[in-house]
């Protein structure tokens, strides 16, 4: 098994259906829309470097078996706010998923250990997403964050919580992390 790190414009269309097969497999959708999210992920190119796209500098990671993909993350680049207006651009991570019978096996720490290492570059200054598996990202030196997270980019001015999950998480763990009220500036992810 391999590990590649793509930057989007490198997924042809076999290789999307292959991870978004992976993906849509953790987290079913009803009304999926198979080909429109293959040419999602093949077009990205045109907008991994706009910010009113909210993912600049994006990055997919993939371990591959031959042809298919067997674990994946994503990452990139989102400014977020807090304190009047203070932004700070963070790496999210997204989208990290193993196939089911590989669990266990070591891929999924692979994988992330990956992502991470653009924090650990000093590329940024930390990284943030959320997770059901606090206890995973702790053992890799991440932690649990309490802020209060809004999108005040919602149309709506929302200032309802972007996240779904349980535990938003930073990493490292001893980042320079603010206390308050957090503008994660775009959807959740």
């Amino acid at each position: 098994m391999e590990l590649v790190i793509h930057l989007n414009t490198e997924l042809t269309e076999a290789q999307a259906n292959s991870i978004l097969d992976l993906i849509h497999a953790e987290w079913p959708q009803p009304d999926w829309d198979r080909e429109a999210a293959v040419q999602g992920l093949v077009s990205r190119q045109e907008t991994q470097d706009d910010p009113s796209a909210y993912r600049e500098n994006v990055k997919r990671y993939v371990i591959w078996d031959g042809d298919r993909a067997v674990a994946h993350a994503e990452t990139f680049a989102r400014h977020i706010k807090w304190e009047a207006g203070t932004e700070k651009v963070i790496m999210a991570l997204a989208g990290v998923v193993v196939d089911p019978p590989l669990r266990g096996t070591g891929l999924g720490r692979k994988i992330v250990e990956a992502t991470l290492a653009r924090v650990d570059s000093g590329e940024f200054e930390a990284g943030l997403w959320q997770t059901n598996h606090p206890k995973f990202y702790e053992g890799l030196g991440a932690r649990t964050i309490e802020n209060r997270f809004a999108n005040h980019r919602d149309r709506g001015g929302s200032n309802t919580s972007p996240w779904w999950n349980d535990h938003i998480m930073i990493y490292p763990a001893n980042a320079d992390w603010p206390h308050g009220p957090i503008d994660l500036n775009g959807p959740g992810y």
